[in-house]
């Protein structure tokens, strides 16, 4: 999925989200800083490496949906995200 940081700049992911710039890169993926072209709200974009043997973000993206349904979490909210 991911190739040169390069090249990702300026990509646009689902009709929806254009990268703006590279923030961070760890072990799984980069981070980018994006923007949601539908609603102009600045958002951060996770990109897992292709090459992983398990990949990781649908079972990260489960684990948030889970903390969100405790209202006592999704008050306060999930910092860094």
């Amino acid at each position: 999925m991911l190739s040169s940081e390069n090249t990702l700049i300026g990509h646009i992911i689902a009709d929806t989200y254009q990268i703006k710039k590279k923030l961070a890169s760890g072990g799984y993926g980069d981070v980018y800083q994006g923007i949601n072209l539908k609603t102009n709200v600045d958002v951060a974009i996770k990109l897992e490496f292709a090459f992983l043997k398990k990949p990781t973000l649908f079972k990260e993206a489960e684990v948030y949906e889970k903390l969100l349904e405790d209202t006592t979490i999704a008050k306060k909210g999930i910092p860094n995200i």
